[in-house]
């Protein structure tokens, strides 16, 4: 039981690291078209 939680928690840290990155490219982008 103790494992799982870890790992969902893993995997959430993940996705938002995912996501930030995905944002900060399209941040970038929109800044190279501006």
């Amino acid at each position: 039981m103790q494992l799982e939680v870890l790992m969902t928690k893993d995997t959430l840290s993940l996705n938002e690291n995912y996501i930030f990155q995905i944002q900060q490219a399209a941040l970038k982008a929109v800044q190279d078209i501006l």
